[in-house]
Parts: structure tokens; sequence; C-alpha cells
């Protein structure tokens, strides 16, 4: 079956607009999520020079699109733990990204869900 509908200007503009102010509360939410992210991770970033915790950084990438990275090079083995180089012993985890990620994707679905109702 197919259906065709025309809409006058004035619905044509009306249903844009909603469509627009909704894309624009979506994108609103996931850069809050990606900045409550890298502001997690920082917090939950183990210190010792500093220079992990200021590696972590947020970046919008585009409309409802966000990174967040670690530019530290030893940043997944504090994430994951690791050996020691003479494989002797293990350095235990120490996560601060993926906690991170956990509690801002659940809040960013709850945000998510009351803009699509």
């Amino acid at each position: 079956m197919d259906m065709q509908a025309r809409l006058s200007g004035n619905l044509r503009a009306a249903l844009a607009s909603a469509v627009e102010a909704r894309v624009q509360a979506i994108d609103a939410a996931v850069q809050k999520a990606g900045l409550d992210c890298e502001a997690q991770a920082k917090q939950n970033a183990p210190v010792d020079t500093g220079f992990l915790k200021n590696s972590i950084h947020y970046e919008r990438t585009g409309t409802a699109r966000c990174t967040v990275e670690v530019g530290a090079h030893y940043g997944l083995f504090v994430e994951l733990g690791h050996l020691t180089r003479d494989h002797m012993s293990r350095v235990p985890a120490r996560p601060f990204l993926f906690p991170a990620y956990t509690t801002t994707a659940r809040a960013l679905r709850e945000a998510l869900e009351r803009i699509m109702k």
C-alpha cells in the first residue's frame, strides 16, 4: 500500500521545528554525558604525577557525537592492570574510564528516554 501526504507550509515548518528542537536536545544530552564522563574519569584516575589525569579529554565530534580519550600511553595498563617487566607479579587494575562511561551512559539513556517521550 502506497501512501502519500502533502503538508502545508505551516505544518511542514512546525514539524521541521519540532524535529530540530528534539535533535538539539539530544545533542545537548550527548555533549553533557561526554563532559560528565571526562570529569568523572579525571576524578577516578589515580594520581602520581598527574599526567594520566591531565591527558583525559572530551571532544565534540559532531551532532550528538563526542569522544573521551586518554592520551597517556600507559592509560590502558592502569585501566586493565598488567604484568611487571619481569613477569613475576601483576599490577592490579585501577579502572577510571570504564566506571565513568558506565555511569554517564546510564544517565544519558535516561535523558534520551525523557526527550523521546
